[in-house]
């Protein structure tokens, strides 16, 4: 859903949300991530320079000059 301009926006948070729509709120509150279509967050990671989509847990691999300078 867009939303654009003052009158929308009221109107928006006027309605009543599905319980699937506020968990997905819910969700993306304690993750921080941004909520929106796959398309919103990969503009907002290009605006932004950063990584905004989930990754898989664990740690990451190291890029080989950073593992060469700990043997």
């Amino acid at each position: 859903m867009l939303i654009s301009g003052r009158d929308s926006w009221k109107s928006f948070l006027r309605e009543t949300l599905d319980d699937d729509k506020l968990e997905a709120i819910r969700a993306a509150e304690r993750t921080g991530r941004p909520l929106g279509s796959d398309a919103f967050v990969r503009r907002l990671e290009k605006r932004l320079d950063r990584s905004l989509i989930k990754r898989k847990p664990g740690p990451k691999p190291a890029d080989d000059a950073h593992q060469r300078d700990l043997l």
